[in-house]
């Protein structure tokens, strides 16, 4: 995996915030230049389901 932290940066720039519906995929082009879908709103809810259970 990777590309996440891009993904979510790009999400933020567009929309100002980062309550990212579960089902969204966000669309990046990564280093290599090739487009890449990432399942962001999964990925933001799994982040936040780790740090909740610390």
């Amino acid at each position: 995996m990777g590309g996440e932290y891009e993904a979510a940066k790009q999400f933020h720039e567009r929309e100002g915030h980062l309550q990212v519906p579960r089902k969204h995929v966000e669309r990046i082009v990564g280093e290599d230049q090739e487009e890449r879908e990432l399942k962001l709103g999964a990925w933001i809810g799994n982040q936040r389901s780790r740090v909740a259970r610390r």
